[in-house]
């Protein structure tokens, strides 16, 4: 006679404990993954490299404000000779 609960291991459904079993297996493999981790570190390392881009962009900028101002300050006042 057949018995009114699945006492069958291979299935996880003995006394409901099959959905907790499942979900610990999906886990332990989740963690041993590795394909997610090259994603972050590229996200890591793009980030990385755009700051690094910001922070010598806003270091050349205003040096050559300053410059920029100084040449055009100098080629105001030159004179263009029409004679040799």
């Amino acid at each position: 006679m057949p018995s009114a609960v699945n006492t069958d291991w291979r299935y996880g459904q003995y006394h409901g404990v099959g959905k907790s079993m499942n979900f610990f297996r999906l886990a332990k493999s989740f963690q041993s993954e590795e394909t997610g981790a090259v994603t972050v570190d590229w996200v890591v390392l793009t980030a990385a490299v755009v700051g690094l881009g910001v922070a010598a962009l806003s270091a050349v900028k205003t040096g050559t404000g300053s410059l920029s101002s100084k040449i055009n300050d100098y080629l105001a006042s030159q004179e263009i000779s029409s004679t040799f």
